[in-house]
């Protein structure tokens, strides 16, 4: 029988509650079957308006929907040393692997890397370009760069997984007619950016934490390289996957009145 404190964590405030107008043993026969518990702990002091009830992770995990994904995703930079369960990570692939793409043409691989020593080489090849990136700019855009490159593009070595996603080009005859007449848009962008979106957020449901890293990709040729990446396909994002050690607030966004108009017939 699991105890209070290591079955259930009572979060105030952080996300909307699924189950804030539900009797509490209702609260406690979903939680039992969307995680197959047998809890039988008093709930009564763990619920609060805008609280929620929460597995054992501080960090997603637990009884929500696709909504409370969206907004409590957060990017991880820090990890613990916890493996992640190959069922969840085959989960999370999978997840993916169902992602829309243009005329389901799926022009995505998944390379995921466990090897340790493998990453740190990976680290390197991007530490080692970003010096070389640095030395042509100039003093002012090295001022601002340098905190960027020397802090935010080495540390998915530090996860116990790193995903690397691969696409390869485009193969509708549809999309090669634009191209002669002079359209310009990537459906593959837009399918790899699908599939990755559905990882990060099957990721947070599961617990884990997860950054959408394309830094690195300033050594995307040494990368593929030492990942034995061969054409057509090339390296398209870093995924470093893990359990959260740190988990940051959130950032601002822009209001929706700010990014969206609409368009609606004359009256």
């Amino acid at each position: 029988m699991a105890s209070e404190e290591s079955e259930l964590r009572f979060h105030h405030g952080s996300y909307p509650s699924l189950f804030e107008n539900y009797p509490m043993d209702r609260v406690i026969l979903v939680y039992s079957v969307l995680h197959n518990t047998l809890t039988r702990t008093p709930l009564t002091n763990y619920m609060g308006t805008g609280s929620m009830v929460w597995r054992n992770l501080g960090y997603g995990g637990g009884c929500m929907d696709v909504f409370e994904a969206i907004a409590g995703r957060r990017s991880i930079r820090k990890f613990t040393p916890d493996p992640v369960k190959e069922e969840d990570l085959r989960r999370i692939l999978d997840t993916a692997r169902l992602a829309p793409s243009g005329t389901n043409q799926q022009p995505w691989h998944f390379l995921v890397v466990r090897d340790a020593d493998l990453l740190e080489r990976l680290a390197k090849v991007v530490k080692d370009k970003a010096e070389v990136v640095l030395a042509h700019m100039s003093d002012e855009q090295r001022k601002r760069a340098e905190p960027i490159l020397r802090r935010f593009v080495t540390f998915f070595a530090q996860a116990p997984v790193t995903i690397f996603p691969l696409i390869e080009p485009y193969g509708s005859l549809t999309y090669k007619q634009g191209e002669i007449i002079g359209q310009d848009y990537d459906p593959v962008a837009q399918s790899i950016g699908a599939a990755i979106q559905n990882l990060h957020l099957a990721a947070f449901a599961l617990g884990y934490g997860t950054c959408w890293m394309t830094g690195p990709l300033i050594a995307r040729e040494e990368m593929e390289e030492l990942l034995g990446v061969e054409p057509p396909w090339k390296l398209a994002a870093v995924i470093p996957l893990g359990r959260p050690a740190k988990v940051p607030g959130p950032r601002p966004r822009k209001s929706l009145d700010e990014i969206s108009t609409f368009i609606d017939p004359d009256s």
